[in-house]
């Protein structure tokens, strides 16, 4: 599937491309043993996102989108590629500054995400946490707020 969509994506709509990383999010959830085998196909195509995701602009996508990227990526296996990162990154970082257009589904969606980052790779988890802190305070506070909720 990767391998033949990765090559299109760009001809696709935004939604279809985290539509496309949820399928494989979902796929590695049920499926791991055969997903390891794919993980190069799963690479290109989380370059290829990347790519359609950089040629954005702050409020191109809706926070729907964002926050689906957020969720899938944050859902494979931990990769610490620089465009695994950067999709993280990005996406977490535009949520955080149209925090007020989530709804409270929306910001819970985030705060899984975080919590899986924080499972998987701790200090990633903490330097998105600390940069959000710094420039949008409310947003950590919240995220915070959460997190504690859910570990309860």
């Amino acid at each position: 599937m990767a391998a033949i969509a990765t090559p299109q994506l760009r001809s696709c709509q935004v939604y279809e491309v985290t539509n496309l990383l949820w399928a494989f999010a979902e796929f590695y959830k049920y499926e791991q043993d055969t997903a390891n085998g794919v993980v190069s196909e799963l690479r290109a195509l989380l370059d290829a996102v990347a790519e359609v995701f950089s040629g954005r602009r702050p409020g191109d996508f809706k926070v729907q989108v964002l926050t689906s990227a957020l969720m899938s990526v944050s859902a494979l296996p931990w990769n610490p590629s620089f465009s695994s990162t950067w999709l993280l990154n990005s996406s977490f970082q535009e949520l955080s500054s149209r925090w007020g257009e989530l709804e409270l589904e929306g910001q819970a969606q985030v705060a899984v995400a975080l919590e899986r980052l924080q499972v998987k790779r701790a200090p990633f988890f903490d330097s998105l946490l600390r940069s959000a802190g710094q420039e949008f305070p409310a947003v950590k506070i919240s995220l915070e707020a959460r997190l504690l909720s859910r570990a309860r």
